[in-house]
């Protein structure tokens, strides 16, 4: 079964906004949930304990950019396996 929400935005910032958007991210993935959210579009992010990175980054003469890529498995969130006893009765 696939659930796939997702929310896309593409805009310019001044860097101070950039700034607080980028502090805001850092407090949702040290807290354990990071919401993004476009009018009536939300996801809500729950990162694993685990996670992957990958970043570029260009100069050129004209500009620079740079790309910052995390991903996660569900699989690696804690409470995502639940192992319990089986309570083993012997009937004679």
């Amino acid at each position: 079964m696939s659930n796939k929400n997702e929310v896309s935005f593409k805009g310019s910032f001044t860097l101070e906004q950039f700034g607080e958007y980028m502090t805001k991210l850092t407090e949702g993935f040290t807290n354990g949930a990071v919401v993004i959210q476009k009018g009536e579009e939300r996801v809500v992010l729950r990162p694993g304990t685990v996670v992957k990175v990958e970043v570029k980054a260009k100069q050129k003469d004209d500009g620079a950019k740079l790309e910052l890529e995390v991903k996660w498995k569900t699989a690696d969130q804690p409470g995502s396996l639940s192992i319990n006893q089986l309570d083993a009765t012997v009937i004679e």
